[in-house]
Parts: C-alpha cells; structure tokens; sequence
C-alpha cells in the first residue's frame, strides 16, 4: 500500500506499507525533522531523507 499525506507543513509525505516494512519518504525542503512511531519505537528522519521500519509479527 501507498500513500501520501501532507503533514506540520511538510508538503509531501511519502509512505509505503510492505508485508515486513514501513518506509516513509519526504521530499519536503523545511529544516524540521519529522517524528514517527511505531507501536512502542520512536524515530525521526530528516526531510528529503528516507527512513525503512521493519516490521515484525507478533505471535499470540
């Protein structure tokens, strides 16, 4: 799955849902990094930069 979404004033977030990995995109030119989480990860990337989360499956 992918989308994008306009997020603080970043003009274009770029996300893309894998089977084992979350990987958001920002070609936005502000200074500002933008957050993300991920059940209980935090991250932040860089704007212009790319950032791949796996994903891991949690057995029951």
């Amino acid at each position: 799955m992918r989308f994008r979404v306009r997020y603080r004033g970043h003009r274009e977030v770029e996300a893309t849902i894998a089977h084992d990995s979350l990987t958001i995109g920002s070609s936005g030119q502000t200074a500002t990094q933008l957050p993300l989480r991920v059940r209980d990860a935090e991250y932040r990337f860089d704007p212009g930069g790319v950032l791949e989360v796996p994903l891991h499956h949690i057995r029951s």
